[in-house]
């Protein structure tokens, strides 16, 4: 029944249960997809990230021609997540958005030292920004780990994580990559340099080329490969 106020109708959504909204939203989303050429090229888990970013943005044509996969990097990210591997994030953004239905199952551990004290110090000190020394501080507490590092804002994360895992010898197996950064100052360097880093010792990875990007989509990839486990 429907209620009105002072003669305006107050209305509800046709569709009011969240799980209906989702199925629709990704029904209409694979639909749209199928009219895009550059859709086709993706493998079957690939679309599924492709579709989760796109649920989480409406830009089909923008993820579709941003988005580059290293041959392997759903399955390694997904072997990752299931050995209780460390999450290493940029942002608090990325921290809260994940959902620990997921993290708590596979036990991993999101990292984000940002705000620390002792990273504005080490900021200061070093002549840094706050994500780089923060990123410097994380990979020394998770050394060798299996380790997901996952950037959705400052490019300079990339540059600190790159360094740390060439400089302190890490075995480069046990991470793997994905890169969000966005915005317009260092940000599509920073993509080419983790791109180039990545071919060059065959690190698995998902990058999200030129300035596109963000922190809400880093954490839409990580559930979508997250969906993926079986």
């Amino acid at each position: 029944m429907s209620q009105s106020v002072m003669g305006f109708d107050i209305k509800k959504p046709a569709i009011q249960q969240g799980d209906q909204i989702e199925k629709q939203s990704l029904s209409l989303i694979e639909e749209e997809c199928r009219g895009y050429p550059s859709y086709h090229r993706f493998g079957n888990q690939e679309k599924e990230v492709v579709k989760r970013l796109i649920h989480a943005t409406t830009h089909f044509q923008d993820v579709m021609s941003s988005i580059f996969f290293t041959d392997k990097a759903i399955d390694s990210i997904k072997d990752l997540l299931t050995a209780s591997a460390n999450i290493i994030v940029d942002t608090n953004m990325i921290k809260s958005g994940l959902s620990p239905i997921y993290t708590d199952r596979y036990k991993n551990k999101v990292i984000c030292y940002t705000s620390e004290e002792r990273v504005k110090e080490k900021a200061k000190k070093d002549g840094t920004t706050r994500t780089f020394a923060a990123a410097q501080l994380a990979l020394n507490d998770c050394y060798n780990q299996p380790t997901v590092l996952v950037c959705g804002n400052a490019p300079t994360f990339l540059y600190s994580l790159v360094e740390g895992l060439l400089v302190e010898n890490w075995d480069l197996s046990k991470v793997a990559v994905i890169a969000f950064p966005v915005g317009f100052v260092n940000v599509e360097e920073s993509k080419t340099y983790t791109k180039s880093f990545l071919e060059h010792f065959n690190v698995e990875g998902i990058i999200l080329e030129g300035r596109y990007g963000a922190s809400t989509m880093a954490v839409s990839c990580l559930h979508a490969i997250y969906k993926l486990i079986k």
